[in-house]
């Protein structure tokens, strides 16, 4: 049972992600093992001040729950014993630099930065 990191940072209004696991891209398979604790955190220099909300889309039963706020500004979520499969996530995040004149125009405070084919969290073979 171990933890599994998942790095955000946004470049040209895009959110680029790395991994413990050495993957980095703007749409990553990170790979876990049931058991494992999944923490999305902001990258360094990220321009990203608060991740606000991590959606997971697919398998209910994946997660124990569905992720909650850690400590600061992560998120985190516990890959179920039983879990198989994969999901895919969407973080929204809070004043970004790269959306700040959309927040101010659209009264928005979390935006959601879509990726071309969606980050996935997947249980190793």
């Amino acid at each position: 049972m171990g933890k599994v990191r998942i790095y955000m940072k946004v470049i040209d209004g895009v959110i680029n992600y790395r991994d413990s696991e050495s993957n980095y891209g703007t749409s990553i398979t990170t790979l876990v093992k049931p058991g494992d604790t999944v923490i999305w955190e902001r990258d360094r220099n990220s321009g990203i001040s608060k991740i606000e909300e991590v959606s997971v889309e697919g398998q209910e039963s994946f997660f124990d729950k569905k992720p909650k706020k850690g400590f600061l500004t992560s998120w985190k979520a516990s890959v179920r014993q039983d879990a198989t499969g994969q999901v895919t996530y969407k973080p929204y995040v809070k004043d970004n630099t790269a959306v700040k004149a959309e927040f101010k125009s659209t009264g928005e405070t979390a935006k959601q930065l879509n990726d071309p084919d969606g980050p996935v969290i997947r249980v190793k073979p």
